[in-house]
């Protein structure tokens, strides 16, 4: 069985209720978004549950360990202790999981 999905996909930037309602159903299908390159995305496989998502876009967010952080760490810092972790970022747009 395979343990990565890849899929092709197509929301509006910032139809965060359209990209959480499909997380969502993935979760339940089994499959956690891994990564967000694009409109091609990828999930790792998951065992079936009901997961919270909440998308955004950070303006500063940088994957370049070298630049600034631009007060990227703190962000996730927190959204770490309200109980939501990091699962999928690109560019500006992040992608946090709860299971509460």
């Amino acid at each position: 069985m395979k343990n990565t999905k890849r899929k092709l996909v197509f929301f509006a930037p910032y139809d965060y209720d359209g990209m959480t309602s499909h997380f969502e159903q993935m979760a339940l299908d089994g499959w956690l978004i891994q990564s967000v390159n694009g409109n091609l995305w990828k999930y790792k496989k998951i065992e079936p549950q009901k997961l919270k998502f909440a998308v955004t876009h950070f303006e500063y967010f940088t994957v370049n360990e070298a630049a600034p952080d631009n007060g990227q760490n703190e962000f996730v810092e927190i959204c770490a202790e309200a109980g939501w972790q990091l699962t999928a970022h690109n560019k500006t747009l992040m992608v946090f999981v709860t299971d509460s």
